[in-house]
């Protein structure tokens, strides 16, 4: 018998099912299954064509800031801006990211790194659009006169049931997974302990683990 059924947390609020998968070149007789599971007699690695399919990792990026498009390729340098905001613009200043499969409701920190100044740091409202497809915005006051680094990031806390999917850091577990964009630089996905240490995840996972990983994490999202 193999059973992958939702459980009960407090109140008695049950969990959704989970799903089977079954590979092999002569798939045995299990008994009882539930929920009914998806198979194959050809055994091969799990990737975005496999049935169920993994999700594609998420994105991140700057759209907007001032209601000026970021660059399609910006520097993300402090000599040089890749966005330069008219004169006469004033505080605060509306910064907008863009996300792609992602929680819709998922909330940002936008940080800004001045290069004369104090990095400062500010919450996203509730990003809205759809999972494919999200933004969400935050105003953001600018020290004028000099240039800004912008990144962004949002985590994603790893449940206990997907913990065997990480590796861990130094013996110790992962605690998250962080989204991040920087301006220059395609978005990152960290595992974070819980102490704070961070590795790229594509340091220590496959893409299609990472896929399977963020699967997990999204199921009743």
């Amino acid at each position: 018998m193999i059973q992958a059924l939702g459980g009960f947390g407090p109140g008695f609020a049950s969990g959704t099912n989970g799903r089977i998968r079954i590979e092999a070149f002569v798939i045995p007789s299990f008994g009882s299954i539930n929920p009914v599971p998806s198979t194959s007699f050809s055994p091969g690695p799990v990737n975005a064509s496999s049935n169920p399919s993994l999700l594609n990792l998420p994105t991140l990026s700057i759209g907007t800031i001032g209601g000026i498009a970021s660059p399609l390729s910006p520097s993300g340098s402090l000599t040089s801006a890749d966005v330069a905001l008219p004169a006469g613009t004033t505080n605060p200043v509306t910064v907008t990211v863009n996300a792609t499969n992602t929680p819709v409701g998922t909330i940002f920190t936008v940080k800004l790194t001045p290069q004369f100044a104090i990095a400062s740091a500010v919450s996203t409202g509730p990003s809205t659009g759809s999972f494919s497809s999200s933004i969400a915005s935050a105003d953001i006051t600018f020290p004028v006169g000099i240039i800004s680094l912008i990144d962004a990031f949002a985590s994603f806390s790893i449940p206990d049931q997907l913990a065997s999917l990480v590796p861990s850091i130094n013996g110790e577990s992962i605690e998250r997974v962080m989204l991040a964009a920087k301006m220059g630089q395609d978005s990152t996905l960290t595992l974070v302990t819980k102490s704070g240490k961070k590795i790229p995840a594509k340091e220590v996972m496959s893409n299609e683990k990472l896929a399977l990983l963020w699967k997990g994490l999204m199921i009743g999202k």
